[in-house]
């Protein structure tokens, strides 16, 4: 978690990390509560019983709403399976776009079937947009 955090934050493009614990048990809590010190724009936020990312992320989504006045809203998950330094470079990009990133490490090691866009997924395409 502390990697995560680094890599958002020492850019200074994000001022506010909300980070939603999502009952964890492995020692992240008391790992957050280290890196609050050096941290202060930490929020931290513990559901004690978790119910999976899905309703992680709708949480955080309600709580950031409720909390924070931003233009700009980046979500990673904690596990590395985002890139950090993709916070800052979304958070950094021209205010009038619309941006779609996909990152992560479990992209590369998924099936032809599993990768969005691949022609062989459901609903996938064999061209490009645009194309004939």
């Amino acid at each position: 978690v502390a990697e995560v955090i680094h890599g958002v934050l020492s850019t200074g493009v994000i001022d506010r990390l909300l980070v939603v614990d999502d009952g964890s048990t492995d020692g992240t809590l008391d790992k957050l509560e280290v890196a609050r010190r050096e941290w202060p724009q930490i929020d931290i936020t513990v559901r004690r019983h978790q119910k999976g990312l899905g309703s992680a992320l709708l949480f955080g989504f309600g709580e950031v709403l409720r909390r924070y006045p931003f233009e700009r809203l980046v979500v990673l998950d904690g596990d590395l399976s985002h890139d950090p330094a993709t916070g800052p470079r979304v958070a950094a990009g021209p205010s009038n776009t619309c941006t779609s990133v996909r990152t992560g490490r479990s992209s590369e090691r998924r099936s032809a079937l599993r990768q969005p866009g691949s022609p062989l997924a459901p609903g996938g395409r064999s061209k490009g947009p645009g194309s004939e």
